[in-house]
């Protein structure tokens, strides 16, 4: 756990500074995809929740960032499986919309208060019933999410409902656009 909030700090320190160049390639939505599942796919298993992907064939291939997509999703599946119960599901789709190719991440967790909604990407912010539950995590995945999708010139989108869970979007622009340093 220290091991990887030191790495968290530091990545945000230089997301924050400008200091990581992005390096910019041809990537197709479905490998980001794959490369995600398989390395959170034992995580999801110990606690027996099904990771379900559906993505379409023939959706634009991206010029971004591979790592910091991977990593991006990453944090944002990470994080639906933290707060997902225990024998339940959380899907991904995927969809060409306007300008935007977006990635949804959809779970059954308990959801995120609206007046929490707008904090949860604040570094070391974790919501109300995230402090409350055993999970690990300081809260930099999403604040190091939201930054490398800026960086894109993209955007991460979360609606929640305590009822329904948690929906996070990655929305990547179909033309590449990296975010000039501040």
């Amino acid at each position: 756990l220290l091991s990887d909030l030191i790495s968290d700090l530091l990545e945000l320190s230089a997301l924050e500074a400008r200091g990581r160049d992005l390096k910019i390639e041809e990537v197709e939505v479905n490998s980001v995809v794959a490369t995600t599942l398989q390395l959170l796919q034992d995580t999801a298993t110990k606690r027996q929740i099904v990771l379900l992907a559906d993505i379409p064939d023939g959706l634009p291939v991206l010029s971004i960032d591979r790592r910091a997509a991977i990593q991006c999703l990453t944090n944002i599946l990470g994080n639906a499986i933290k707060y997902s119960p225990d024998l339940s599901d959380i899907r991904i789709s995927a969809e060409h919309s306007g300008e935007f190719v977006q990635i949804h991440v959809h779970d059954r967790g308990p959801g995120i208060p609206e007046a929490e909604l707008g904090r949860v990407t604040e570094p070391f912010r974790r919501g109300e019933r995230a402090s409350s539950t055993p999970t690990q995590g300081v809260g930099l995945g999403l604040a190091i999410a939201e930054n490398l999708m800026k960086r894109h010139n993209g955007a991460l989108e979360i609606t929640s409902s305590p009822a329904d869970g948690t929906t996070v979007t990655l929305a990547f622009p179909v033309t590449a656009e990296i975010a000039a340093a501040a």
